[in-house]
């Protein structure tokens, strides 16, 4: 991949401008740890391409219940600085296995596609 004015080209497959790969990021942040300066680095570089990018919080199961409002507002205050991120959080629990259904709902909404394909 190769930087572009208009966003991150694939330049094996890249026919001109008209064809840049923006779609969206997905960026996997630990519940327990919240936004790390590393994520808030990336995520400069991902508004930098204006490339569109959702948070999912993993490990949500880890993070007592009356954490959670104090989290979540302390990731929203924080993203609020990146426009290029979805305001939406996606959470999920690989332990009580629950989240997954709504990335994959989420995923095939992006691309346009319907799961029964």
């Amino acid at each position: 991949f190769f930087h572009a004015e208009d966003g991150i080209r694939d330049s094996s497959t890249s026919r001109g401008l008209g064809d840049v790969y923006k779609r969206q990021v997905f960026t996997l942040v630990d519940a327990r740890h919240g936004l790390k300066d590393n994520d808030r680095e990336f995520f400069s570089f991902l508004d930098t391409y204006a490339v569109n990018y959702q948070i999912i919080l993993t490990k949500i199961d880890k993070v007592k219940k009356p954490e959670l409002p104090k989290l979540l507002d302390e990731i929203n205050s924080k993203i609020e600085e990146h426009p290029a991120c979805n305001p939406e959080f996606l959470m999920t629990s690989a332990i009580k296995r629950s989240g997954i259904s709504e990335i994959r709902d989420v995923m095939f909404s992006i691309l346009g596609l319907n799961q029964n394909n």
